[in-house]
């Protein structure tokens, strides 16, 4: 039976109906307005905080709901029936040592619970070395099983050496983009400064070194040279971030996935 709390019974009841409809049609942020109605007159109700947590939850209102939580029961005091909304809603919203220290500290979860969000904390906050290590001390934890796929893809990343790739580009314009997977954009590099570098050569071989062609190709070619350096620390660079940003992806993929 849910009590009046000075309100009239058969009005908190049917609002209580009306936001579960909203729940249950996929309006999560509606209802979550609802039961955020419903939260404040009733006294701040565990069953209606619940639905408040994770109706916000799903409507992807991380920030809005680490918020509310933190304002109403303050981050040391949130309850435990809806303590793992709150860890997820700050992985997602804050991640990195900020919840890291919450997670540590909060007496809400198991080990298995709380090594599974330790991990998922450190995949969300890019770091995958540390992700990496705790995931394989933790052999007998089936609840990291589901970031299998995501430590794998972690283990088995080809990420490129940015010093590799410039040295690469140094010594043969081009093969610094070519390391790192962009083929095109390598052999245009090499083409430009091969045709620069020939024409200054062919200009000075003709006229010597008053050559004004020879020196506005060699001027093109020195800066297709340089432009060929730069674009291999970029090729690198973003190579790089592909990984990290489909890693990243996974990891919060099946974060997200219902319990």
């Amino acid at each position: 039976m849910i009590p009046s709390y000075g309100q009239d019974l058969y009005s908190v009841r049917n609002s209580i109906k009306f936001a579960d409809y909203l729940f249950e049609n996929g309006e999560y942020t509606f209802a979550a307005k609802e039961y955020y109605r419903l939260f404040i007159i009733t006294d701040y109700s565990d069953s209606i905080s619940t639905r408040f947590a994770k109706s916000m939850f799903l409507a992807k209102e991380y920030q809005e709901l680490e918020n509310a939580l933190k304002k109403t029961y303050g981050a040391e005091n949130i309850p435990c029936g809806i303590s793992s909304y709150y860890a997820k809603s700050l992985i997602i919203s804050s991640p990195g040592s900020l919840s890291g220290f919450w997670i540590n500290n909060s007496a809400c979860f198991d080990n298995e619970e709380k090594q599974y969000l330790k991990l998922s904390n450190l995949l969300l906050s890019h770091q995958y070395k540390d992700a990496s290590t705790l995931y394989h001390t933790e052999n007998d934890n089936t609840r990291v099983e589901s970031y299998d796929q995501v430590i794998a893809s972690i283990d088995n990343a080809k990420y490129k050496k940015v010093w590799l790739s410039v040295l690469f580009s140094s010594i043969i314009p081009g093969t610094g983009k070519a390391y790192c997977g962009y083929w095109k954009d390598g052999l245009f590099s090499f083409i430009m400064f091969g045709l620069s570098a020939w024409q200054a050569y062919s200009g000075f071989n003709r006229k010597g070194v008053n050559s004004v062609y020879g020196w506005v190709n060699g001027g093109l070619a020195l800066a297709f040279y340089s432009g060929n350096i730069y674009g291999s620390i970029k090729a690198a660079n973003h190579h790089n971030y592909s990984i990290d940003h489909q890693i990243y992806h996974e990891a919060e993929k099946v974060f997200l996935l219902p319990d």
